[in-house]
């Protein structure tokens, strides 16, 4: 095997620049799936793939050669479709792919967003994948939430601390910056809890704190809030109001029902400048 064949010559930023791929016959039964580099596969997906399938019309899957086996970078659900399509013996089957060789685990969660760069991916999925692939914004976010006693999982409900909604967390990143996120996950941690960790209150809330940062004390805003009435759904229905009369965007009208809450409880000089000031 070539050293070009092993190796793809990549971008600084981790993009996969080019990489010598071969068309061949491959088994069925050698094919594997990284989990942390490929979606998760959606079975209706797979149904609906099934009830229509022509094998004229299976396209070309994408797989690369590591460790005796051929780990599937794009078209998975294709191929989970031909299985169900062949029967019982469909790991003795081969099916014709492009195969690259040598790839690590990391080049392969960059291959695959570059070939589904144009398709409906989701945004968790993409976001998943971009830390395996150690993309450097992706991997910052997800440590900024560990650090807070947090995690980025798809689903809220029933695991305690998770966060899924990965691009307010990437908006509030690039805009307000690592310590905006920071202490925004913070404040809404421990004056809501689970309840807080949505999308607008992420962004609400980011935006509050990329503007006053280190002139916001967070335990004065943190009491403030927790002792508000109605908790995380009074802050929304005040911001529903303030959007109301304003006619201002929601995020913005979180952050400024926020500011209200908090200076409540702040006396003098302690107090926040209005948000509309």
């Amino acid at each position: 095997m070539s050293n070009q064949s092993r190796t793809a010559r990549k971008y600084a930023d981790k993009r996969v620049e080019r990489v010598t791929r071969t068309l061949q016959w491959v088994r069925l039964g050698l094919m594997k799936i990284a989990p942390l580099a490929q979606r998760t596969v959606q079975q209706s997906w797979v149904d609906n793939i099934l009830a229509r399938f022509d094998p004229e019309r299976l396209g070309t899957p994408e797989v690369n050669f590591r460790m005796g086996a051929f780990f599937v970078m794009d078209g998975q659900h294709r191929i989970e479709a031909l299985k169900l399509w062949l029967g019982d013996e469909w790991d003795g089957q081969f099916v014709e792919c492009w195969v690259t060789e040598g790839l690590t685990e990391e080049d392969e969660a960059d291959t695959f967003l570059e070939l589904n760069r144009k398709l409906n991916v989701s945004a968790f999925d993409k976001f998943r994948i971009a830390v395996r692939a150690k993309h450097g914004v992706e991997t910052e976010i997800k440590a900024i939430v560990e650090a807070e006693g947090l995690r980025v999982a798809r689903n809220r409900v029933g695991t305690e601390g998770a966060i899924s909604a990965v691009e307010s967390l990437r908006k509030v990143y690039r805009r307000d910056g690592d310590n905006g996120l920071h202490m925004a996950l913070a404040i809404i941690r421990d004056a809501y809890g689970d309840a807080g960790l949505e999308a607008g209150i992420i962004d609400g809330f980011g935006l509050l704190c990329g503007r006053f940062g280190s002139a916001l004390n967070l335990d004065a805003a943190v009491d403030a809030l927790k002792k508000s009435i109605g908790g995380v759904a009074g802050l929304k229905n005040a911001a529903g109001v303030l959007r109301l009369k304003t006619g201002n965007a929601r995020n913005h009208c979180i952050a400024a029902a926020a500011i209200e809450i908090i200076n409540r409880k702040l006396r003098g000089a302690a107090k926040l400048t209005g948000w509309w000031q």
